[in-house]
């Protein structure tokens, strides 16, 4: 197995984990969701009956958004070996990959509450059992794959079954059942005993509380697991077996990362480049981790300066990063490798001018020439702004920009 058991990946233990969402930084939120969730509840009998239940669906599915995308970052950034608030605060986790995880758990949570609604308590135990033997898995394989597509994938299912041991499974399932069953059993009580304001402010807190708990537990078993693979030396693995897995069945980010220093270790350049390529474009597109794409491509242009990704749009998205991260000799190396792999792709000229515009500050004589090529190509007025901005670095003061 890669990882270690979720009970020493936790370090502290249980009460870590449970006592996360208390956090002086994040308790307040919840407290907030509860407080939003009993305010709307007394508004609704005062509201005509249509509009009543449309703000009582809007409220429901807007905080369970809210919640749902905190908890996201609280999983990945976890994962990502994230301690302090600010680490925690200063994680970006791309909004696609909170989209997906925010899709998955804003479906069940419907399923859930149509179930507790159209049949009643028993049929609400019953999907929390269910789910509790999949949403574990389903959770996992979507942050390690970044992909609601590979939750059909039978190789996905399998590469997470032989990540993770049955003991830590069972305990994921354990904790997702035992949240389900209290706030069922809660549900029940205090809609017996108190009004309904204070009944929805109570059941939205602990549903927040829950899902926070339980995405903080996936995102330390992940952090664990990453580490381990990270400290193991490869578990028994070649490279070729290493390499083969990966192409047949996929893998996590620590086994690719693992793989691409292997093969930096030993200078295996060419396969380095072949599999940096498909790794830096995960990292960029599917994981969204910009700044690990822009150091590890930087490393390949270093060996070849003709290294691209895939497709056209991918290397003009490294591109782009290049320039957020502020690496302008990066930049100039990733054009020129672009303009030389697709010379009549239709982003070359954006390409050019991302280059000028990052080296206005010090343009080299390649830089100087594709100024020259955007001037005379017939700029957009667009393009002509941006130009604008930089042709004093280019052409100096006494000269005209494009008109």
């Amino acid at each position: 197995m890669t990882g270690r058991r979720l009970s020493e990946s936790l370090g502290d233990g249980w009460v870590q984990v449970i006592r996360f969402p208390l956090r002086p930084w994040l308790w307040p939120l919840i407290v907030a969701a509860a407080l939003i969730a009993g305010l709307v509840s007394l508004l609704l009998p005062h509201l005509p009956p249509i509009f009543a239940g449309l703000l009582a669906l809007a409220t429901m599915v807007t905080l369970w958004i809210l919640s749902l995308r905190v908890a996201s970052k609280i999983l990945l950034a976890t994962a990502d070996g994230a301690g302090l608030e600010r680490e925690y605060r200063s994680f970006d986790p791309g909004e696609l990959q909170a989209a997906r995880q925010i899709g998955l758990w804003l479906f069940v949570a419907l399923i859930l509450a149509m179930l507790n609604q159209s049949l009643g308590t028993g049929a609400l135990v019953l999907g929390l059992l269910v789910l509790a033997l999949l949403m574990p898995g389903m959770t996992l394989i979507v942050a390690m794959s970044n992909s609601l597509s590979s939750l059909s994938s039978a190789d996905s299912w399998r590469t997470l079954r032989d990540r993770i041991d049955g003991p830590d499974y069972r305990r994921l399932s354990g904790l997702f059942a035992a949240f389900g069953l209290i706030y069922a059993g809660l549900d029940n009580a205090t809609a017996a005993l108190l009004p309904v304001p204070i009944t929805n402010a109570v059941m939205m807190a602990l549903w927040v509380y829950g899902l926070w708990v339980f995405f903080y537990a996936i995102g330390h078993w992940l952090h664990g697991a990453d580490t381990a693979a990270a400290d193991e030396p490869a578990t028994g693995e070649s490279i070729e077996q290493l390499t083969s897995r990966l192409s047949k069945a996929g893998g996590s980010l620590a086994d690719h990362r693992r793989l691409f220093r292997a093969l930096e270790q030993n200078g295996n350049n060419a396969e380095l480049l072949e599999h940096g390529q498909g790794f830096i474009g995960a990292l960029l597109l599917a994981h969204e981790r910009a700044p690990e794409a822009i150091e590890r491509a930087a490393a390949l242009a270093a060996i070849d300066p003709d290294f691209v990704l895939g497709l056209p749009s991918a290397q003009l998205k490294l591109i782009e990063a290049a320039r957020d991260h502020g690496d302008p000799d990066l930049v100039v190396r990733l054009v020129s490798a672009y303009l030389k792999a697709w010379p009549a792709a239709p982003g070359g000229r954006d390409a050019r001018l991302i280059a000028c515009e990052t080296a206005a500050h010090h343009p080299d004589s390649l830089c100087q020439t594709w100024f020259r090529e955007l001037v005379k190509d017939a700029p957009t007025e667009k393009e002509k702004h941006r130009i604008r901005k930089i042709a004093k670095a280019y052409i100096g003061p006494s000269s005209d920009p494009p008109s």
